[in-house]
């Protein structure tokens, strides 16, 4: 293989390589020139001493220790849902309860009450208006295609006149015909009369009567008045005939139903409905009732004191604990989900109780002048256990053991050299006391004792350094 051609291997695999081939170079020089590539070997100066240990099977856990609290496995903060006067009270703190006690109430339910009826008509009325607007879309869809036609029917009539108005006069013969057929429009609509006014008749009638005017009124000169008046009415009209085409595609388009009015109607819906559960949930905030079995771990006043909307009452499942556990910020790589655990509680030195990491803080707390991190603790097996008759709070010492192997290869950790990206090394004493520097592959270690996972051989040994003075 090139070295040119791979440079990336060349600085990643190899540069480590040589220095550890350099370093086991200058090692052995040193060692060479002292005389003591062999564990014990006299000069005629001194002696130096090569502290060796033998490659050995066993176990290694990685702990760490701590302290801790009891607290409840299981607990339920109780509040009530607005202020006022405990009118009732059945409990008081180390009783225990079963799921669905009524605990305590509130002097204020009757008010409550009143203001859930209340708020319920609001909800019927809104929803009663949303329902009418549903109920009348075919007839606004239809209302509004008839304005629009109306709209349509009044633009053309104006952009007729505009149109027509700078025609010459008609003959006396056409202008008699028109004001013949001008005069009996006009009795055709005044026979239906205004009552009628909007249906198709009077609609038609007053068409034939507009047109019967305009036919009329083409025949007379115009005067420049009356030629500004048809503009204007033409632009009216055109306003009028697009607002009545937006208004009709617009409820097409929303099935009858005017959008905006529509929104309104669901907001006003909706806003009756969250007053509506609020009240409902102030008038069942007033009594407080047990959710989980337990047991009263506090009771924040008594009957007749007056308390806010902070917790009132706390029960908690003592069958199921755990413990709040500290440990030094040093110590934070041990502290591993899932990791086992034993505790040995001050008013129980003599038992010990196991369990498990379910929770990390992702913060680390003061506690002093330490800085410690903090986890929680499961136990398990209590069950009839003296730990039950604890009360909640009772300090305790916590093992947490975060790896664990048995029957591995094991080293002391002083025999380990770190060469950098991750890789490790060792010194190997050979049977005729030269040393061989080794890559080997480290799983597990604390601060006396490493795993090695490959590289090494049982019963071999390795170098820890020269001895202490040497």
């Amino acid at each position: 293989m090139s070295f040119k051609k791979n440079p990336i291997f060349k600085r990643k695999v190899w540069v480590p390589f040589l220095i550890a081939i350099l370093a086991v170079s200058g090692v052995s020089y040193w060692f060479v020139s002292k005389g003591t590539l062999q564990t014990n070997k006299n000069t005629s100066s001194q002696t130096d001493i090569i502290q060796t240990s033998i490659v050995r099977k066993g176990d290694l856990k990685i702990t760490t220790t701590g302290t801790g609290t009891l607290v409840a496995g299981n607990s339920v903060d109780l509040s009530f849902s607005t202020d006022g006067i405990v009118q009732e009270l059945n409990v008081k703190a180390g009783d225990k309860v079963t799921r669905g006690t009524v605990l305590a109430k509130m002097n204020n339910a009757k008010n409550l009450e009143t203001q859930v009826a209340a708020n319920e008509l609001s909800l019927l009325e809104a929803q009663k208006n949303l329902n009418d607007l549903e109920k009348a879309k075919d007839v606004n869809l239809a209302q509004a295609y008839q304005d629009m036609l109306t709209a349509q029917e009044t633009y053309n009539t104006a952009l007729k006149k505009v149109q027509r108005q700078d025609y010459a006069r008609c003959s006396e013969t056409v202008n008699k015909r028109n004001l013949a057929a001008l005069e009996k429009a006009q009795d055709r609509l005044e026979q239906i009369g205004l009552r009628y006014q909007g249906s198709e008749t009077w609609n038609e009638a007053m068409s034939v009567y507009s047109t019967a005017k305009a036919n009329y009124d083409y025949c007379i000169r115009f005067t420049d008045q009356e030629k500004i008046d048809f503009q204007s009415a033409l632009d009216v009209a055109d306003v009028a005939l697009k607002q009545a085409k937006t208004k009709y595609e617009t409820l097409k388009a929303s099935s009858g139903i005017d959008p905006d009015e529509l929104k309104l109607a669901e907001a006003k819906v909706e806003e009756a409905r969250i007053k509506l559960e609020l009240s409902k949930e102030n008038l069942s905030g007033s009594t407080l009732t047990a959710t989980i079995d337990g047991t009263v771990t506090y009771l924040k006043a008594n009957k007749g004191a007056y308390v806010d909307t902070s917790t009132y009452i706390t029960i908690s499942d003592l069958s199921t604990s755990d413990v709040d556990v500290s440990i030094n910020e040093s110590d934070l790589d041990k502290l591993k989900l899932g990791a086992k655990a034993s505790v040995v509680f001050d008013a129980l030195p003599d038992e010990t109780y196991t369990g498990e990491v379910v929770q990390i803080n992702p913060e680390l707390s003061n506690s002093g002048q330490y800085r410690v991190a903090t986890a929680v603790i499961n136990l398990e097996n209590l069950a009839g256990s003296n730990l039950e008759k604890l009360p909640l709070g009772v300090n305790a010492s916590v093992k947490i053991t975060s790896d664990e192997i048995t029957n591995a290869l094991l080293v002391p950790a002083a025999a380990i050299r770190s060469i950098g990206d991750g890789q490790y090394g060792v010194f190997v004493v050979n049977k005729d006391g030269n040393m061989t520097f080794r890559i080997v592959e480290v799983g597990i270690k604390d601060s006396l004792t490493a795993e090695i996972k490959s590289g090494l051989e049982l019963n071999e040994t390795v170098s820890l350094g020269l001895s202490a003075g040497s």
